[in-house]
């Protein structure tokens, strides 16, 4: 069987890299953090995904990418800056202390809070069905709480030069 000549007048072009993406999925930090009364003055567990958008450099060495554990330490120096009151700040401040480095054009943070609710947690309790509450986006339904949030840094640039810091405040 011989194939039949492609319709298509060229030829299509060598594949290129356009971005890399690095991922930090699964952090787990203890911190303080919530508005209630029963979360005042106790930690609690928080799941911690990000993904860090960078330029189409070649990655030969740790040095031409991200290195992961500065990630971590980026999240735990939030938590160890004292209490905050909402998980979409904890998730604008890790994603504003990831753009500080140069190497990232956009960061994505998600913040899971799985023990926003008193009872049973949804990882613990059986399900039927095809979604599995707290872990997708019907995460509403179940006893976690989350948010995303997204920077570019071109975002963080417009925002500097009109005053304004980006930076989450607590209520």
């Amino acid at each position: 069987m011989s194939l039949a000549p492609s319709p298509l007048p060229f030829q299509a072009p060598e594949p290129r890299r356009e971005a890399l993406t690095v991922f930090v999925r699964g952090l787990e930090v203890q911190a303080g953090i919530g508005v209630h009364d029963h979360e005042q003055g106790r930690l609690q567990t928080l799941m911690i995904d990000v993904s860090l958008e960078l330029g189409a450099g070649d990655v030969d060495g740790l040095s031409d990418t991200v290195n992961y554990e500065t990630v971590a330490e980026a999240a735990r120096a939030i938590v160890a800056s004292g209490h905050v009151g909402l998980v979409e700040t904890f998730a604008d401040r890790l994603a504003l202390a990831c753009l500080d480095n140069p190497r990232v054009l956009a960061a994505r943070v998600r913040v899971e809070k799985p023990g926003a609710w008193p009872g049973p947690s949804p990882r613990d309790a059986k399900w039927s069905g095809g979604v599995r509450p707290g872990r997708t986006g019907s995460s509403r339904l179940s006893w976690a709480a989350d948010a995303a949030i997204v920077w570019t840094s071109a975002q963080r640039r417009i925002e500097e030069r009109h005053g304004r810091t980006g930076r989450a405040q607590d209520p």
